[in-house]
């Protein structure tokens, strides 16, 4: 019986099983029928009795729990089945049978066929088939009730796997993004040391230039050529600092999101030498203080920054937004998480559709000169580390969007951090 395999199923995932239904209402004209039908029922159900559909509806109305109604189809005020169909538009789930006469079958079937009657039943009607008809109304009402916890429970459990798949996914994106912080580290620490070799070899060559000649020209062209490599030697230092695996895990703290945007720009504006672009910086309410680790999110910001400062003329404008969005995934507990942008938009040159989908890639570079190209690279690690991840919005000649989307409360290898 499918009733049963579903009370068992309950059972075995500890789900509880709803009580079997067992309240009745009686609804005739005819007390001595009434009476009757009371005798018949009272000690197995909980009986309720009304001698007007007018007092039912009352009844109803007034909260009073019921399961299963019985109503006679000849009462003055209202027939039966019109008792039924109001009663099966406010309360659905009570299972509503009609006693009538032989001549009423045709209000009956249709009846039947707009689902307002479970059943009729012929009057004079054995006390048998009266038994078995309310027996089978409450049975059917008791399987429904099953069958909808136990969806209601398979969807939830339904809930937590995909939540325990999105935990698996996002362990598996932060090893993926520890594996390839560990990759660009290394490619890092091995320019780097091939920079500070070409940077001993230049600084011993533009000394020997200043003490063998008086042309100011040259003199100036190898101290801005050692100052230049000097930047480069801070950035590729910057980069391995960040991509140590033995770092990897966040440092959180509270921060104030308007003063430390200010702090980047100007960080961001010094590194490129103090480029000519006006930085506004634009902060929600409800953004104004967010759980970062300061350092990563610092790298990102001032990575896309300088991009976004190379790609834009002078004079152009730049904003920097942080807002809540939508996230991709439901908490848990079944809520929506909350989840911020830190956007920042240009009006430059911006990326076609090829260069678009490799502008995270390590070491590439679209600028004429090319610069090291991790900026967006390192950008997305520090969303993905967060628990979050970039968005890419470019056309061009109209300028880009780069957005860091990140939770509010961090996740790191699938767990809450």
């Amino acid at each position: 019986m499918l009733t049963q395999a579903l009370d068992d199923a309950l059972k075995e995932f500890e789900i509880g099983v709803p009580t079997p239904p067992r309240a009745i209402l009686l609804v005739d004209d005819e007390v001595e029928n009434l009476e009757s039908l009371c005798a018949l029922l009272e000690g197995t159900y909980e009986v309720h009795t009304a001698t007007r559909a007018a007092t039912a509806l009352q009844l109803l109305s007034a909260g009073v729990n019921v399961d299963l109604i019985v109503a006679d189809q000849r009462m003055p005020d209202m027939t039966g089945v019109e008792l039924l169909a109001k009663v099966a538009a406010t309360w659905p789930d009570t299972i509503r049978i009609v006693l009538t006469a032989y001549d009423d079958v045709g209000p009956m079937m249709t009846a039947l066929n707009r689902g307002s009657v479970f059943r009729f039943l012929l009057k004079p009607c054995a006390p048998e088939v009266i038994r078995s008809a309310i027996a089978d109304g409450l049975s059917t009402k008791h399987g429904t009730h099953i069958l909808r916890n136990f969806i209601t429970a398979s969807v939830e459990r339904q809930d937590a796997l995909d939540n325990t798949a999105w935990d698996l996914k996002r362990t598996r994106d932060y090893l993926l993004a520890a594996e390839r912080l560990t990759t660009v580290g290394r490619a890092a620490s091995g320019i780097l040391h091939n920079i500070r070799n070409l940077g001993t070899i230049m600084s011993i060559l533009v000394s020997e230039i200043q003490s063998s000649t008086s042309d100011s020209e040259a003199a100036a062209a190898g101290r801005a050529a050692l100052q230049g490599f000097g930047a480069l030697v801070k950035l590729l230092e910057n980069v391995r600092e960040f991509t140590r695996i033995n770092d990897a895990a966040l440092e959180l703290s509270p921060t104030e999101m308007e003063a430390f945007l200010r702090q980047t720009v100007a960080i961001a504006l010094l590194q490129e030498g103090g480029a000519k672009c006006p930085v506004a910086i634009e902060v929600d309410a409800d953004c104004s203080r967010l759980v970062i680790d300061r350092t990563r999110v610092r790298h990102a910001v001032t990575a896309v920054l300088s991009n976004a400062l190379k790609a834009s003329t002078p004079g152009s404008p730049i904003t920097i937004q942080v807002r809540t969005c939508n996230g991709r995934q439901t908490n848990r507990d079944g809520t929506p998480p909350t989840w911020v942008t830190i956007a920042v938009r240009d009006r430059g040159c911006g990326m076609d559709t090829v260069i678009l989908k490799r502008a995270t890639e390590p070491l590439f570079s679209h600028f004429l000169p090319p610069g090291l190209g991790l900026g967006l690279s390192v950008a997305s690690l520090a969303a993905e580390i967060h628990g979050g991840d970039l968005l890419l919005d470019s056309h061009p000649g109209q300028g880009t969007c780069v957005s860091l989307r990140l939770p509010t409360e961090p996740i790191v290898a699938g767990c809450q951090a």
